[in-house]
């Protein structure tokens, strides 16, 4: 039963990281020592963090003495990272502004299949929300014109109009 509980909070871990970290956050997460009875092939597909994923994975391979491949052989692992972008925007309505915060959900998708059987062995997701940006919106140059005009009406209406 724990395992399940650790299992589900570590699939859908929502950190808040500045864009420079992702990478090396994702790489952290993922990233396991994997057997060297089979060569391994890194296959990162994740937008602009592509080489910079890429290469600390690979990186962190070759330190812990697994042979990478970057052709197909008779018997491999393939590690594939995906990745798609999620934006979220949350609006507040005030008296006389909006406020806006904007807010992007980068998820994650990490993967291990052996071939030639195509068995799944390790298949794990991660979502890092980058830093919240918030925007307002206030009331413009012309907003109090329109408010003065609309009030001097109902002032002229309630004067001259009974």
């Amino acid at each position: 039963m724990f395992l399940l509980i650790l299992f589900s909070v570590s699939c859908f871990s929502l950190d808040t990281y500045q864009e420079n970290q992702i990478p090396e956050r994702v790489v952290e997460f993922f990233y396991e020592k994997l057997p060297s009875d089979k060569p391994v092939i890194v296959r990162v597909e994740a937008g602009r963090f592509t080489m910079e994923i890429s290469d600390l994975l690979k990186q962190r391979l070759i330190d812990d003495g697994i042979v990478l491949f970057e052709k197909e052989t008779q018997e491999y692992q393939l590690i594939g990272v995906s990745y798609y972008v999620v934006p979220k925007v949350v609006r507040y309505k005030r008296l006389f502004s909006v406020v806006e915060k904007r807010q992007i959900a980068h998820n994650f998708n990490y993967q291990v299949t052996s071939f030639p059987e195509g068995k799944i062995e390790v298949y794990n997701k991660i979502t890092i929300m980058s830093q919240p940006v918030e925007h307002k919106s206030g009331m413009k140059w012309y907003d109090t014109l329109f408010i003065s005009a609309i009030i001097g009406g109902l002032a002229y209406l309630l004067y001259f109009g009974g």
